[in-house]
C-alpha cells in the first residue's frame, strides 16, 4: 500500500507541474507587424495585435495574468500569430540612452502602424487577417483577468472572424467580375475607419476595372489615397501627402464633387502647414472651385482663394519695399 500511495503522489506532482500556467510565453510574441504578416501568410493564420504601455496601470497585469500565460499562448498560437507593440516609457528611454538606433527605428515603425490602425490608447487588442486587414477589436473589461476569461471574449468574436475569412478566401479564389464583387462586399462590411487599411485590395480593384465599368473606382481610389496620405502625414512628409491628394483629384473617375473635395484637401493641408508658395496654393484652390463651382463648398473655397491672394499681395509688397 505504501508503494502504491507513493506512486500516486508522484503522478499527482507530475500532473501539477505539467499544468502550471507560468507567465513564460513572452518569447512567442513578435514585435514587428511586417514580420507577423509574413509569418501569418506562411502559416495561414490570423494575427492578434496587442498594444501596451506599462504606465497605463493595466498592461502589466494583463501581460502577467493573461498574455504571457502558457495556456493562453498555447491556445492562441494554434490559429494565430501574436504580435505586441510595447510603448512603455522605460523601453523607449533605454533605447535612447543606449543609442540603439535599430530599436528606436522599430518603435517608430510600430508607432506608425498603431496610428494607421487608429490606436490611441493602451491596452488595445485587435484581430487582424493574415494580410493585416482589420477584422475586429477585443474589448477588455475589468473582469478580464485570466486566459479563460479572454477566451470567452475571443469566442464571441469568432463568427465575425469566420465571416471575414470567408470573404477573403472568396476574393483569393475568384476572378473577373466575381472578384470585384467580392472585394466590394468585404470593403462594405469593414467599418469605415478601417477601410483604408484595405488599400492593396483597393488598388487591385482599380487595376482590374481599368475602364471603371462598375462605376465604383473612385471609391477605391479615394480610400487608397486616404491610407497613403495618412502614411505620409504620420511620417511628417506633408508636401508629399498634399501632392498625393492633388494627383488623385486629377483622376478622370472621380465625380466633380469628389475632385473638388480632394483638391481642397491638398490645398488646405499645405496652407495649414505654413506653405508659402501662394501661387501654387491659389492654383490648387482654383482647381477645387472649378471642379464644382455651384456646390455648397464654393463659398468656403472662394474665401480661401481670397486669403491666399491677400497673402500673395503682401509678399509682393514686401519684395518691392526690400528692393
Amino acid at each position: 500500500m505504501k508503494k502504491i500511495w507513493f506512486a500516486a503522489v508522484l503522478v499527482s506532482l507530475f500532473l501539477v507541474s505539467c499544468s502550471k500556467d507560468e507567465p513564460d510565453g513572452q518569447e512567442e510574441w513578435l514585435t514587428n507587424l511586417e514580420e507577423a504578416v509574413s509569418k501569418a501568410k506562411t502559416e495561414n493564420k490570423n494575427i492578434v495585435l496587442l498594444v501596451t504601455a506599462q504606465e497605463d496601470g493595466y498592461s502589466a497585469d494583463l501581460m502577467n495574468d493573461i498574455f504571457y500565460r502558457r495556456s493562453f499562448v498555447n491556445r492562441m498560437t494554434a490559429g494565430s500569430v501574436l504580435v505586441n507593440f510595447d510603448f512603455s516609457k522605460d523601453i523607449i528611454q533605454s533605447a535612447v540612452d543606449a543609442g540603439d538606433d535599430d530599436l528606436l527605428s522599430k518603435i517608430d515603425r510600430n508607432m506608425l502602424d498603431a496610428s494607421l490602425y487608429g490606436i490611441d490608447m493602451t491596452p488595445t487588442v485587435l484581430i487582424l487577417s493574415k494580410d493585416g486587414y482589420f477584422i475586429t477589436q477585443i474589448f477588455l473589461t475589468s473582469h478580464t483577468n485570466s486566459p479563460d476569461e479572454f477566451n470567452v471574449l475571443y469566442e464571441q468574436a469568432l463568427p465575425q472572424i469566420e465571416a471575414f475569412t470567408a470573404r477573403t478566401d472568396l476574393i483569393a479564389s475568384s476572378a473577373g467580375t466575381e472578384k470585384l464583387a467580392a472585394i466590394d462586399a468585404l470593403y462594405e462590411a469593414t467599418p469605415e475607419e478601417y477601410r483604408p487599411l484595405l488599400h492593396n485590395l483597393c488598388d487591385e480593384y482599380v487595376s482590374a476595372d481599368a475602364a471603371n465599368s462598375t462605376g465604383k473606382c473612385s471609391k477605391y481610389l479615394l480610400s487608397s489615397c486616404d491610407y497613403n496620405g495618412r502614411y505620409q502625414l504620420f511620417q511628417h512628409n506633408y508636401e508629399a501627402a498634399a501632392q498625393l491628394y492633388e494627383k488623385t483629384a486629377e483622376n478622370a473617375f472621380l465625380t466633380p464633387l469628389e475632385k473638388q473635395e480632394t483638391y481642397y484637401q491638398s490645398g488646405f493641408l499645405l496652407a495649414s502647414l505654413g506653405y508659402t508658395d501662394y501661387e501654387k496654393l491659389k492654383l490648387i484652390f482654383k482647381k477645387s472651385l472649378d471642379a464644382a463651382p455651384d456646390s455648397g463648398n464654393a463659398a468656403t473655397i472662394k474665401q480661401m482663394i481670397s486669403i491666399v491672394e491677400n497673402q500673395l499681395k503682401n509678399t509682393l509688397s514686401d519684395l518691392v519695399k526690400e528692393n
